[in-house]
């Protein structure tokens, strides 16, 4: 949710800067991207936050955006930075706030689920140095203190052990001999030591549950599963849907902060993704056609691949024209 924006008898913004908010008075392009991406992590890293543009410095004066720059923005400029400084992506928005008949650009971050968000290059003249942690603090965003630091990993362990917690808590209710494995990221359920694949013909005899319950006969067999069901078989060949391979080579694209999906595609090709399942199913979109669509995992791999060699998309694509 955007923060609303109050002004006081004087017209002015009543609002201070802080943890989670940042005026600027204009938008830039360029080498801005990554002072705002600095921002935008050090607010990650902490309960996240917005960067605000058409708001004077001092006094915050709200005058709205004074260009279209804003609005021509293309996200995907700001998502290569993102890559190739920082160990991970964050959950960010563009959105426009009309106030005062004015209009407000805004950079919008949710807090990191996994933190630290880690800095893994150098950047000198922009105050990027590798290695380090940026957080937001009162009004500015800087390297992480001590104090910040410790209650944020101890923060991280906490979740990690409330987790196995209630892991442990559903093993103990039933007992681990009832226990088994269902890897979602496979669609493989271990019993007993081996693994055993959902066929898509038993579905009809399947209730599935997301939320809430039901009833159903006495003594009828019924299986429950808590989280998403990503994965199915069918004939031997695994299907996934959406949930297990949410990204076309498109989004793949954008997330990798390339210009278009051409470069996604060399790559793909370049590693052999389509013919590895943990990368890449071809997901039916009606009875004679489909699509092909990737995973995390295959994202993942993808952007530790370009982190590693940033020239590595202009690499194979001169490859593929020499082929």
């Amino acid at each position: 949710m955007i923060q609303m924006i109050d002004l006081n008898s004087k017209g002015l913004v009543k609002q201070r800067e802080s943890q989670n908010l940042e005026f600027k008075e204009t938008f830039s392009l360029g080498e801005a991207l990554i002072e705002y991406s600095k921002t935008l992590v050090g607010m990650a890293n902490n309960i996240g936050g917005e960067i605000i543009f058409g708001i004077k410095n001092s006094p915050h004066e709200p005058i709205g955006l004074k260009d279209g720059r804003f609005d021509s923005f293309d996200p995907r400029a700001l998502n290569k930075i993102l890559l190739e400084y920082f160990s991970a992506d964050i959950n960010w928005k563009v959105e426009v706030l009309e106030r005062f008949s004015k209009r407000f650009g805004v950079l919008r971050v949710e807090a990191a689920s996994t933190k630290p968000i880690v800095c893994t290059k150098n950047h000198s003249s922009k105050g990027l140095r590798e290695g380090a942690i940026y957080f937001r603090y009162r009004g500015e965003t800087r390297e992480i203190r001590h104090a910040e630091l410790v209650e944020l990993l101890n923060a991280e362990k906490e979740k990690e052990k409330l987790l196995w917690i209630k892991h442990i808590q559903s093993i103990a209710s039933i007992g681990p001999q009832a226990v088994e494995i269902f890897d979602t990221s496979k669609g493989v359920v271990s019993v007993g030591g081996t693994k055993v694949l959902l066929d898509t013909n038993i579905l009809s005899q399947l209730k599935v549950i997301k939320e809430g319950s039901f009833s159903e006969k006495e003594g009828a067999p019924t299986l429950k599963i808590i989280g998403e069901l990503s994965g199915l078989v069918n004939h031997d060949n695994v299907v996934y849907n959406d949930l297990a391979y949410p990204y076309t080579v498109t989004m793949l694209a954008d997330k990798l902060g390339l210009a278009n999906s051409y470069g996604a595609s060399r790559l793909v090709e370049h590693f052999g993704m389509k013919t590895k399942t943990e990368f890449h199913a071809e997901i039916k979109t009606g009875k004679k056609s489909s699509t092909n669509k990737y995973s995390e995992l295959a994202l993942n791999f993808l952007r530790d691949k370009v982190r590693q060699d940033p020239s590595l998309v202009d690499k194979v694509k001169k490859k593929k024209k020499k082929d």
